[in-house]
């Protein structure tokens, strides 16, 4: 009896050590969750759109929402990147979030500017002076 007592001990054990101990810090389980895409610096009075590529991760992005006060229209490129434009006034600070898979990786997701209209005159502007980043909130 002792010994199947002692027995069954060990594979309890061995079996909380399995499943790494309940702790749930194991490093290689993704951690799902929300970055945040945010126009950063001096943005250029008077743009109310501007087209957005979003890139990143090793298994992609699942779905990007805008911030208040904007209205999107975006288009899944490949399974890691998604084409979008917003509408709206363009300032700096949250202009949409993006749901990923693995939060981890924050820092290999990027926004490039192709394009920004005035919300005026819809004329063009200078991509280049939009910089727009991709962070964990």
């Amino acid at each position: 009896m002792r010994t199947l007592r002692l027995l069954t001990g060990i594979l309890a054990g061995a079996a909380l050590m399995s499943c790494g101990g309940g702790n749930g810090n194991n490093p290689d389980v993704p951690t799902p969750g929300n970055l945040t895409m945010a126009a950063t610096g001096t943005v250029p009075a008077g743009a109310g759109a501007i087209l957005l590529t979003v890139t990143g991760g090793s298994t992609g992005i699942d779905t990007l929402v805008p911030a208040s006060g904007f209205s999107s229209y975006s288009k899944r490129l490949t399974a890691g990147s998604f084409r979008t434009v917003l509408v709206g006034d363009v300032v700096a600070g949250n202009l949409a979030t993006i749901h990923v898979p693995d939060t981890r990786k924050a820092s290999s997701y990027t926004a490039t500017v192709g394009q920004a209209a005035n919300s005026t005159t819809f004329a063009a502007m200078t991509a280049s002076s939009f910089t727009v980043t991709v962070s964990a909130p």
